[in-house]
């Protein structure tokens, strides 16, 4: 790997499997202080203090979207209802969600490439076809146009 690949991309997903791991706890356990727990993740993994405030910043602005977020997650879902998604995939799509309406300089592939890979480690054999289609209707209909050209 060389340039951007070789040193941005690893260490955002790392940051985003951290972050997976924070949503599938709190989704379990309400009274878990998500911050705190993203940096002990993050310090568990090693990942300089620098990137805490990419991740910190993520976490905080993507928890009080949830339900619109599950919203949007549920317009796309073909034949599946939301209550029935694993903790994993419901997590993941609502990450990808996130990124793809919110985070203005994630490019949508980036987003999707990144959220099947989380799939194929955290899901199932199905989830990363699934995440993958989920996400692209999303980003069609939801990703602003400006996403389109980075």
């Amino acid at each position: 790997m060389t340039g951007k690949e070789g040193i941005w991309y690893p260490k955002r997903r790392r940051i985003r499997e951290c972050i997976l791991r924070v949503l599938y706890e709190i989704e379990l356990n309400s009274d878990s202080d998500p911050v705190s727990r993203l940096l002990e993740e993050m310090k568990r993994e090693e990942l300089a203090q620098s990137w805490a405030n990419f991740g910190v910043r993520y976490l905080e602005n993507l928890i009080p979207l949830r339900p619109e977020l599950d919203e949007i997650i549920s317009e796309f879902l073909i034949d599946w209802n939301f209550d029935r998604l694993s903790l994993v995939d419901r997590n993941i799509l609502r990450m990808g969600a996130y990124e793809l309406i919110h985070e203005e300089t994630i490019p949508i592939e980036v987003t999707i490439n990144e959220m099947v890979e989380l799939s194929k480690v955290y899901g199932t054999e199905d989830s990363p076809r699934f995440v993958n289609a989920v996400l692209d209707r999303i980003a069609k209909k939801f990703a602003p146009p400006q996403k389109y050209t980075l």
